[in-house]
């Protein structure tokens, strides 16, 4: 019989190896469809495979990951109909964000966002692409914090997954600091512009016009792929 104590450290190791999954998801080294080889993760971090496939089953159960009993876990890959209601929920949660935060706001909020945009002007190299994922998504983590609101703040967390996922299928919008930059400076101006009304509309007509964008150029991709073919 497994003690308590060991129950709550396979607990516990279970939950760092979903923080290390769902990292990996976040940053993009971890792809839709990629598939996840239990055995190979315990090696990885020197465990068993027990507390891997638990942290699989939470990883599942946050939607980051399907199952297939002739295939296994791997990342999933969102269709247009979940973009679009992935992307359509963000931009109420964000533009919600939005508004608390006009009503909120300091100098030194506007400033740490600020940063952050001027940390995308400019950024190229070999790591262009990574970078400014990376950016953007701090940015929008920075906004829905600012807002200060716990059960926003949770509610953003359970799609912050999926977002990075999708991002990570679009790496098209992330290759011109200069123009990802400008974007957000929009979204600065209308926190700063005074009306938490219209800064909610704002943010929302800017993350909707995003998401009908990016699921066009699934669409368009998915049109390309020929017919039947199979999926590595």
């Amino acid at each position: 019989m497994t003690s308590r104590g060991g129950e709550v450290s396979r607990r516990t190791l279970a939950r760092q190896i979903y923080e290390i999954l769902l990292g990996q998801i976040r940053e993009g080294s971890l792809r839709p469809g990629q598939r996840l080889v239990e055995a190979e993760i315990a090696a990885a971090v020197g465990t068993s495979r027990g507390p891997v496939r638990e942290a699989i089953g939470m990883l599942q159960r946050g939607g980051l990951v399907r199952t297939d009993p002739f295939v296994g876990a791997s990342i999933v890959e969102l269709d247009e109909r979940e973009i679009a209601e992935v992307y359509s929920l963000r931009s109420i949660l964000e533009g919600y964000a939005a508004s608390l935060v006009t009503q909120r706001r300091t100098a030194d909020d506007i400033a740490q966002l600020q940063v952050i945009v001027d940390g995308m002007r400019g950024t190229t190299g070999p790591q262009t692409v990574a970078r400014l994922r990376e950016l953007d998504a701090k940015f929008h983590a920075t906004l829905v914090r600012l807002a200060d609101d716990e059960q926003l703040l949770q509610a953003w967390e359970r799609l912050r997954g999926r977002i990075a996922l999708y991002h990570t299928t679009v790496e098209a919008a992330f290759r011109d600091g200069d123009e990802l930059a400008a974007m957000h400076e929009r979204l600065i101006d209308a926190l700063t512009d005074g009306d938490p009304v219209r800064a909610e509309q704002r943010v929302r007509a800017q993350l909707i016009a995003n998401g009908r964008e990016w699921t066009a150029r699934v669409r368009e991709r998915t049109a390309r792929e020929p017919a039947g073919a199979a999926r590595k």
